[in-house]
């Protein structure tokens, strides 16, 4: 799609095949492309990311954003202020990061690493809100629930209603709320 024709950027199948593929290629659409719903619907279940790309309008659509950070949780970056602050988005964007790229090969530095990029998406003022941290609170395996608790624990210097502390409950890392 990068080197076609203009007509082609702006013909709806055309861009409808090669997102399907490579959701990137979405850069490439016409503006009017990339504020079809099913265009960026099928260009983000692809590839996440492929949200940067997508109009203003449509970064502020709660199905498009949930659908591209389930798919990677980096994709927070992307999606309006508004659903940054949507408790559903949050949550399957620190869900995904949790994770990791799910490679056999992947650390807990590749989880640390993406678990940074989706809380520095994140407004200040919720990632300092106690309930934030006990929402996301094991929400994945053993070694992703200890990455967000270590990511937790490092940000409640900020917190401003509790302490929280890592215990091991049952198997999983978990945040306790010790506040009350």
């Amino acid at each position: 799609l990068e080197y076609a024709a203009e007509d082609l950027q702006a013909d709806r199948e055309v861009v409808l095949a090669a997102v399907s593929v490579d959701g990137s290629a979405l850069c490439y659409a016409s503006e009017e492309l990339r504020d079809d719903v099913e265009v960026v619907l099928q260009a983000v279940q692809q590839d996440g990311l492929s949200l940067e790309f997508a109009s203003a309008h449509l970064r502020n659509n709660f199905e498009i954003a949930i659908e591209a950070v389930k798919r990677d949780g980096r994709a927070l970056g992307f999606v309006s202020e508004d659903l940054r602050r949507d408790w559903a988005v949050l949550y399957a964007a620190t869900e995904r990061a949790s994770r990791g790229h799910e490679r056999e090969t992947d650390r807990m530095e590749d989880r640390t690493a993406m678990l940074d990029a989706v809380f520095s998406s994140i407004p200040e003022d919720i990632v300092k809100d106690v309930m934030f941290h006990l929402k996301i609170a094991d929400i994945g395996s053993d070694e992703a629930n200890q990455a967000l608790a270590d990511k937790c624990l490092e940000l409640d210097g900020g917190c401003k209603d509790g302490h929280f502390q890592k215990r091991l409950l049952t198997g999983t890392w978990r945040i306790i709320d010790l506040s009350d």
